[in-house]
């Protein structure tokens, strides 16, 4: 339950701001996708609709982030978003 803390600050608050300074918008975000689906290979490999659900919830985030001065403004969707799947993935055991 910690892990939107860490990941948010590192992805977010670091690499992409870090991408930003260099490279355009869209480029930025497709980079953190693929550092996400690297990350979170288990995840990816899974399902492509888990694919898909992270790569949605990575792009809200950046959007979040470039329009926000506040890390918190991607953690709790985060957060949110991991304690959801703790309660379906409870239910569909």
């Amino acid at each position: 339950m910690l892990a939107p803390l860490f990941e948010e600050t590192v992805y977010r608050g670091f690499l992409y701001r870090a991408f930003r300074r260099s490279f355009s918008q869209r480029l930025s975000v497709a980079l953190i996708i693929g550092w996400t689906a690297v990350t979170h290979w288990n995840y990816y490999s899974h399902s492509w609709v888990a694919a898909f659900d992270l790569s949605a919830l990575t792009l809200v985030q950046c959007h979040l982030r470039e329009h926000s001065n506040s890390l918190w403004d991607c953690i709790i969707p985060h957060f949110a978003y991991n304690t959801s799947m703790l309660f379906i993935g409870g239910m569909l055991r």
